[in-house]
C-alpha cells in the first residue's frame, strides 16, 4: 500500500504511541499466522489505521507481549489477534495484490519483473483472502478495474478517478460487522480519506510519472508537461485536498472513540495534515523514511 496515512508522532501521548504500535504489530502478527511469513512484508501504516479504527469501534482488543523476527529478543506489546485485525490483514493482501496487478499492466519490458515476481509470490496468499472474501474481493477488482479503465483512456478527471478509488475502503467497513449507523459514518470517513490517499499519490508520483510518460490525472486534469508541478496547481489541488480531509473529520465527530480519541484524532487533523504539506512540499519521500524508523 502507500503508507500516506499516520499519525503526526510527535504530538501523540506517549500511551497513544504505544497503542498504535500495538495495532501495527497485532496486524503483523495476524498477517503472519493468517498468511505466513512472507506477507508480513506487505504491511502498511494505511492498514493500520483502519485496524485502529475498526478495533476501537468493535469491543474485541487485548494485548499481549509477544516476540517475531523484527525483535527476537524482546517482547513486544502487541494487539491480540481479532476480526479487526482480520479483515485489515485480508484488505492489506486483496490491495497489495491488485496493486501489483496494475503495476504489471502499466510497465513495460524489464521494470515489470520485479511486480511479476511479487504477484507470484503473493498469488497463493490472495486466493485465500479471497476465499476470505468474496464479495469484498470482487468490489476491490471492479473498482480497480474501472479505474485502470479510466486511466487508459488518459480521463482528465481527478474527481473520476480519486472517487473509483475512494470506494474501496468505504466498501471495506461493510465488512467490518458494525452497526448501520456506525457502519454508515465510518463509510463515509473512509471514502474522504480513499479520496485524499488517491489525489495525494498522484501529486507525490506526479514528477516520476512525466519522466516516464505514465497516466497521471493531475497531468491530464491540467493539461501538464512540466516535470516541477506549479505553485499555483497546488493551490488548487490544496483545495480539493482540504475538501475531503474536513469531510473525513466530520464524520469523525459523529463518533464517540472513548480511549481511542488521542490516537485516531491525530491522524485525522494532524497526521494526514501534515503529509500533505511533506507531499505538495517535495520533502516526503526523505522524511518518511526518517519517520517509519521508530516502529
Amino acid at each position: 500500500m502507500f503508507g500516506y496515512v499516520r499519525p503526526l508522532k510527535g504530538e501523540l501521548k506517549v500511551s497513544e504511541y504505544e497503542l498504535f504500535k500495538a495495532v501495527y504489530c497485532g496486524l503483523c502478527h495476524t498477517l503472519g499466522r493468517r498468511y505466513g511469513l512472507p506477507s508480513r512484508f506487505v504491511l502498511s501504516y494505511d492498514l493500520t489505521f483502519f485496524a485502529t479504527v475498526i478495533t476501537a469501534l468493535s469491543d474485541d482488543f487485548s494485548i499481549s507481549r509477544s516476540r517475531c523476527i523484527a525483535s527476537p529478543f524482546r517482547k513486544k506489546c502487541t494487539a491480540c489477534t481479532s476480526s479487526s485485525s482480520e479483515l485489515a490483514a485480508d484488505l492489506t493482501v486483496l490491495l497489495t495484490y491488485f496493486k501489483l496487478e496494475d503495476e504489471i499492466k502499466d510497465k513495460k519490458g524489464l521494470s515489470k519483473l520485479p511486480a511479476l515476481f511479487f504477484t507470484v509470490l503473493l498469488r497463493p496468499f490472495y486466493k485465500r483472502a479471497r476465499r476470505f472474501r468474496p464479495q469484498l474481493s470482487e468490489k476491490i477488482k471492479k473498482s480497480l478495474e474501472n479505474l485502470s479503465q479510466l486511466e487508459r483512456e488518459k480521463a482528465p478527471s481527478i474527481d473520476r478517478t480519486a472517487d473509483t478509488f475512494a470506494v474501496i475502503l468505504s466498501d471495506a467497513v461493510g465488512d467490518a460487522g458494525l452497526d448501520e449507523k456506525t457502519s454508515r459514518i465510518l463509510q463515509t470517513m473512509f471514502y474522504h480519506i480513499g479520496r485524499w490517499i488517491y489525489i495525494i499519490d498522484a501529486c507525490d508520483d506526479y514528477t516520476e510519472d512525466i519522466e516516464k510518460k505514465q497516466y497521471n490525472p493531475i497531468a491530464y486534469r491540467y493539461e501538464l508537461s512540466d516535470s516541477t508541478l506549479p505553485e499555483s496547481i497546488k493551490s488548487e489541488l490544496e483545495i480539493t485536498i482540504s475538501h475531503s480531509l474536513a469531510c473525513a473529520a466530520s464524520a469523525y465527530e459523529l463518533i464517540d472513540w472513548k480511549n481511542w480519541e488521542g490516537l485516531v484524532g491525530n491522524v485525522v487533523y494532524k497526521g494526514l495534515y501534515a503529509v500533505t504539506a511533506e507531499v505538495l512540499s517535495g520533502n516526503w519521500q526523505r522524511r518518511r523514511k526518517a519517520n517509519e524508523r521508530p516502529l
